[in-house]
């Protein structure tokens, strides 16, 4: 076996063993990024640039993610993890909606409207819509 071989298994093996881990600690979410970024090297090296571009493509995924864990902003959510646990009953909010004045703007850039302006839609076009009734939207 080869270094480059020996490089490759080393690296992907690393990558799969930190993406397993990931929900335990920040730290291993930084170890998939840096065995990534191994991977990506030995795919260019060995010639399989597509491959090294992906590697590329995940290692930006992780290192962001990391980012995001170091600043606070949010949990790591991997398939099969356990789910986060639900707020205890005094952290609940009492009123958890929230009313928006109509012309205003919701954050996908959608114009709220009363529910006066609605529009009628044929049902052949939006035969899943209840009443084939839809919001308007500017």
């Amino acid at each position: 076996m080869d270094i480059l071989t020996l490089l490759g298994v080393v690296s992907t093996g690393a990558a799969i063993l930190f993406y397993h881990l990931e929900p335990r600690h920040s730290l291993w979410v930084l170890g998939f990024a840096l065995a990534s970024l191994s991977s990506a090297v030995y795919a260019f090296l060995q010639g399989a640039w597509p491959f090294g571009v992906a590697e590329m493509f995940w290692f930006g995924v992780a290192l962001h993610r990391y980012s995001l864990l170091q600043r606070g902003i949010g949990p790591v959510y991997v398939p099969g993890a356990r789910p986060p646990e639900p707020p205890e009953p005094d952290e609940v909010s009492e009123n958890p909606i929230t009313i928006v004045a109509p012309g205003s703007h919701c954050r996908a850039g959608y114009e709220i409207r009363p529910l006066s302006q609605r529009q009628q839609v044929p049902s052949t076009t939006a035969p899943s819509l209840r009443g084939g009734r839809v919001a308007r939207v500017s």
